[in-house]
Order: structure tokens, then C-alpha cells, then sequence
């Protein structure tokens, strides 16, 4: 395979970022995209953003995900992506003190994602949970002021992100536990 020139590589990032817009804007949107079969893509795009450690190519095809996860039809598309989209989750929370932003939107791919069982399988053995388990610990409660909603508070390693993650973990872990 030969690697992107740097115009080809800026390309992929904004038509991600589009991706990402387009499929989070509108449920017709997303469930247009996992029949137009790109889920594949979408995750190819983050094995790439893995391995070029690109933290704007990582969040925009996870943000994408996300979306793509709120439907039944999504969940199934996701689940023949099979372990490899696990183990790729694991990978990103991984990234916690490096790209908080991907791990907030992995943690929660994984928590979508554990609505069905067989994602919740293979997320459970890719050893997802081992590193929620930490994440729970990192909640501070005298920070205040915090607004969740703005999304640069988090974009470094910090106190607001670690917040938020274990806020996440919570939720993910709870899925993972079936409830």
C-alpha cells in the first residue's frame, strides 16, 4: 500500500470530518451510510489514524461511530467488523493521556456498542474493561465549574477530561455489565 501524500492525507481528514457531520446530523443520514456499506471504510480510516497517530483523523471517524451506533442497523455493521474493532478500542483507550478527546468517544463506542451481545463479547475479551476499571478512580468532585458540553476543556490531559472519562467509564462499564 503506499502512503498518502500530504495533500491526499489533508483530503482524508476534512472528508472525514465531513463523514462525521453528515452521519451525526441525521438518523437518515446514518443509516444511509451503513447501507451504502462504509462502515469497512470507517474503520479502515481508523486503523490508519492508529497508526499515523493523527488525533484529528482519530476523533472525527469515532465521532462518526458514535453515530452510527444509535441504530440496530449500525450495531450489526459494527458486530461483522468482528474482534478487530474491539481490539482496536482497546488501543484507543490507550491513548488517555495522549488524545483524551478519541478515548471519550471510544468509551463511548463502547458503551453504544454494548447493546448488543455480541459486541459486548468481543468488547469484554478484547480486555476493554481492565482499563475502564482505572478510569472510575481519576473522578475528581471538588472541580467545579465544569461544562461538559465544551469539548475544549478536554483536548488535553486534565482533570475536566479525566472527569469526563470516568463519568463515561461508568456508563460503559454498567453496559458491559448488561445493565
Amino acid at each position: 500500500e503506499t502512503p498518502l501524500s500530504d495533500t491526499e492525507f489533508e483530503l482524508l481528514i476534512h472528508g472525514t470530518k465531513l463523514c462525521y457531520l453528515t452521519v451525526g446530523i441525521s438518523p437518515l443520514n446514518a443509516k444511509e451510510f451503513v447501507r451504502a456499506n462504509a462502515v469497512p471504510k470507517l474503520h479502515d480510516i481508523i486503523n490508519y489514524g492508529l497508526y499515523k497517530n493523527n488525533h484529528e483523523l482519530l476523533i472525527c471517524g469515532l465521532k462518526a461511530f458514535t453515530a452510527v451506533l444509535q441504530f440496530d442497523t449500525g450495531l450489526e455493521a459494527v458486530a461483522e467488523l468482528g474482534a478487530p474493532f474491539a481490539e482496536n478500542m482497546y488501543q484507543i483507550l490507550l491513548l488517555e493521556k495522549t488524545i483524551p478527546l478519541a478515548v471519550e468517544n471510544g468509551i463511548e463506542i463502547i458503551a453504544r456498542a454494548s447493546s448488543s451481545s455480541v459486541l459486548q463479547t468481543l468488547m469484554i475479551e478484547a480486555g476493554v474493561t481492565w482499563l475502564l476499571m482505572p478510569m472510575l478512580l481519576s473522578y475528581d468532585n471538588t472541580v467545579t465549574g465544569i461544562d461538559y458540553s465544551d469539548e475544549s476543556q478536554r483536548v488535553t490531559h486534565n482533570q475536566n477530561a479525566s472527569n469526563m472519562h470516568a463519568i463515561l467509564a461508568c456508563k460503559a462499564l454498567g453496559r458491559l455489565g448488561g445493565f
